[in-house]
């Protein structure tokens, strides 16, 4: 649960998982995760985060 910018009350979340595949400067092929949370009752965007998968994954 987290604070809604538009709701202004607490809320349940609704997380949406996206994954990318990405280069880096070495060359090195790495896996991202974008998590993003979503207000339960709004939709309204609240934040995301990003996780480099660990290799194997």
């Amino acid at each position: 649960m987290e604070m809604c910018p538009g709701c202004g009350k607490i809320r349940n979340m609704v997380t949406s998982i996206s994954s990318r595949a990405v280069t880096d400067s070495s060359g090195e092929k790495k896996g991202i995760e974008t998590i993003s949370y979503h207000c339960e009752q709004c939709n309204q965007f609240v934040r995301s985060e990003e996780r480099v998968k660990a290799s194997g994954e």
